[in-house]
């Protein structure tokens, strides 16, 4: 504890927003003001660690993951999961930021989580990993991501066939108004070959969007894709959102099981949960 009241760590802590410190026994666990010691025992693969800087090491994405599965609950760590496999920064109140390359991936995180089993929490992460939907490009993708995929016993409507910015092949004769030879869609459905399209209004003006949006739909539609498309608006209470869900499976021709109470109240419950700012 000495030596990191002395060190100079590249970013600020308070005690409001403590520094959290592993550490490997009893005789160093010594929480302070500023600081919060976690022991950890056991061994450790290499990749458990990323360097932040000469003299700072910080836990890897997929040990965080890890270590985050004995204190939060399934939904807490399904939804931490897919943010790390999203492929979008987010600022601290949780808004979308700017697009990045993800900073780990479901299977990466299976990977590591097979060299530590036993480990506390090992077993709780696994079973979120099933659930994580990867490469959702907005925080409105990961609400429309985990609705759909997520299996009705937690809130979705149990379609796990859909999948975040899947490529497609554009045809020859149609790459010209791309000016691309592949097309990503938004959440597509394979079995169906339907797409939803997120409208954002990121990076555009309400003239290029407008283009943007038309010109994509045109083409899937063109590429036998079925398509829909979420605006904000559609999105931001629930019963616009259920309503929408709807619509989409209407529309994409997805098989519709009428949804008991119980089921209804939990859909209800994961979009008040993904749409509220809580801790993450």
């Amino acid at each position: 504890m000495r030596d990191i009241k002395c060190a100079e760590l590249p970013f600020e802590y308070s005690s409001r927003d403590k520094l959290h410190v592993l550490v490997a026994d009893h005789e160093s666990s010594r929480n302070q003001l500023k600081a919060v010691t976690h022991r950890w025992a056991g061994p450790l693969p290499p990749e458990s660690f990323c360097e932040y800087s000469d003299a700072c090491l910080i836990s890897s994405p997929e040990f965080t993951f890890l270590q985050l599965a004995s204190s939060k609950s399934i939904m807490e760590l399904i939804e931490i999961g897919t943010y790390l496999c999203a492929g979008f920064s987010i600022t601290e109140r949780g808004d979308f930021n700017e697009l990045r390359d993800p900073v780990t991936s479901p299977e990466r995180i299976e990977s590591y989580l097979a060299c530590v089993r036993g480990a506390r929490g090992a077993t709780k992460a696994q079973n979120a990993l099933c659930h994580v939907a990867p490469n959702t490009a907005s925080p409105m993708e990961i609400l429309l991501g985990l609705a759909f995929t997520l299996p009705r016993r937690l809130g979705g409507w149990g379609y796990p066939e859909a999948r975040a910015n899947e490529e497609l092949d554009v045809p020859d004769h149609l790459r010209a108004t791309l000016g691309s030879r592949t097309l990503r869609c938004d959440l597509y459905f394979p079995s169906v070959r339907g797409d939803i399209e997120y409208d954002s209004a990121a990076f555009h003006s309400d003239a290029e969007r407008l283009d943007y949006t038309q010109t994509r739909r045109n083409l899937l539609e063109a590429m036998g894709v079925k398509t829909v498309s979420a605006t904000k608006g559609q999105l931001n209470t629930y019963e616009r959102f259920y309503d929408f869900m709807w619509m989409a499976i209407e529309r994409l021709g997805l098989p519709w099981r009428p949804p008991s109470k119980k089921t209804l109240t939990r859909q209800r419950e994961l979009y008040g949960y993904l749409t509220s700012n809580h801790s993450l």
